[in-house]
């Protein structure tokens, strides 16, 4: 009496065939998740770098005898690219700004709004205002 253990030849060709769709099915996701897995820390360092530049600006502004004026010209004209002491940054706005009623208008003297960018166009928007 013959005793047949093993698989035959279409059992191996079937499992191979299936065990391939799913692989098929399968691998995108995984590659999509490993490839973009370093994303989310590469924009948590920019973000960081953007808020370590408004940080130098304000240490800046809370230095003895920094006024208003001073830091204006110390950020940089509206529209251009800085390299400077705080960092790498694009200035989006510079200006004096003031509420009359409930809108933001450009003018006054008392209250200053920055904002700046990085390479990645995220922003990061702060209000100086006028000591005394």
């Amino acid at each position: 009496m013959k005793s047949n253990k093993g698989f035959t030849l279409i059992e191996i060709i079937i499992t191979l065939t299936m065990v391939a769709i799913v692989a098929a099915m399968v691998v995108p996701y995984l590659s999509t998740s490993l490839s973009q897995s370093g994303t989310p820390m590469w924009r948590l360092r920019d973000a960081l770098a953007l808020k370590q530049v408004m940080e130098n600006i304000t240490q800046d502004y809370h230095s003895p005898g920094m006024t208003l004026t001073a830091l204006v010209n110390k950020i940089g004209p509206e529209n251009t690219s800085q390299n400077n002491n705080y960092g790498s940054y694009q200035v989006i706005k510079n200006r004096f700004i003031e509420f009359p009623g409930n809108t933001e208008v450009p003018g006054g003297t008392n209250l200053l709004k920055v904002t700046i960018s990085d390479s990645k166009g995220e922003q990061l928007t702060t209000l100086f205002y006028r000591k005394e």
